[in-house]
Formats: structure tokens, sequence, C-alpha cells
């Protein structure tokens, strides 16, 4: 089983290279090494910030080692992060734009025109179903809403035991998409 801590061991041993020798010629692949354990290790150990922090270690890439041969799928996989772990929508846009537009013709920017599309029909798909009521959203007094004592408010009915204590609001869950492997 992986551990928080294992996962550092592993991840102190990759920056030690490129802090001792930031020059040297395995130092990009030991910071796109670094990115990839924390976007496990955030997906694994559902850390967020081990996601964000997997984004901003492939952005320093990207910045440092601008021609090293790992620059190429950075930029896709920070986009893949945002849509597919933080579910950010704007995020993910922004960087598979930047694919699109920084390697046009590559392999990767089809791959972002393709995750691009997707975002898209995702956005219609929610415009089409509207808004959905955030599960903490205070009930409304009027007919429908819970009243003291579990009373249904303008129905004279009693609710009982969990529908009591969920009261009128209603979570939804949002089925997750299918991940995708890297090959």
């Amino acid at each position: 089983q992986r551990t928080k801590a294992g996962y550092e061991d592993v991840l102190s041993a990759f920056r030690e290279v490129y802090h001792a020798e930031p020059g040297s010629a395995k130092a990009p692949a030991a910071v796109a090494a670094v990115a990839d354990l924390l976007a496990e290790k955030g997906r694994v150990l559902k850390d967020t910030r081990a996601l964000k922090s997997a984004v901003g270690q492939y952005e320093y890439l990207r910045q440092q080692y601008p021609k090293s041969p790992q620059v190429g799928s950075a930029l896709l996989l920070e986009g893949e992060i945002c849509r597919q772990d933080l579910k950010d929508a704007a995020c993910a846009e922004e960087k598979f734009r930047a694919v699109v537009t920084e390697d046009p013709g590559s392999s990767f920017a089809e791959q972002a025109g393709i995750e691009l599309k997707e975002l898209a029909g995702a956005s219609a798909v929610a415009a089409v179903a509207g808004p959905v009521a955030k599960a903490d959203t205070p009930p409304r007094a009027g007919k429908g809403a819970k009243g003291v004592g579990g009373k249904v408010a303008g129905s004279g009915e009693t609710l009982s035991g969990e529908a009591a204590e969920a009261g009128p609001e209603m979570a939804v869950d949002s089925a997750r998409g299918g991940k995708r492997s890297r090959d």
C-alpha cells in the first residue's frame, strides 16, 4: 500500500537530483518524475494539494527546461489534471488552448483539441440541464419546506427517519467521467 511517507521519500530523492545539479542532463527527467509522482500521490491519496503541486511542477519544468523532451507533454498533462482531477474546466481549457497554440500540428495539440471539444460538449450539456441546487442551499419557506419537528410546511405530513434528517434538499452526485490512460 502506498503511503504519504513513501511518496515523500521518493519525491525527496528525485528533488535532490535537480537541486544538487540543476544543469545536469538528468535534471529535467527528475523534475518530470516529481510532477508525475505528485499527480499519482494526489489521485491515490485524494490529495488536492498534491494535484495542484503537480501542475506547478510541470509549469516549473516548462520554464526551467524548455528544450527538454519532457516539455512536450507537460502542458497537456497540466490540462488533464485540471480537468479530470481538479474538476477545473477553466484551468483545463486554458492549458489545452495553450498546447494547440504553442505546439500546433503535434500529437499533443491533436489530443488537446479533442479535450477542448469534450469540454465544449460538457458545457453544452450543463447549459441544457440548467442550474442544479447546491446541497448547502437553505430550505425555502413555503410549500414543501420542512418545518419544525419534521413537518412538511403546507402539507400537514410528517417526515420520518432519514427523510426528516435530510430535509427537502437533495445532494446531486455527478457521475465522474472515465479516466484515460497516458500511453
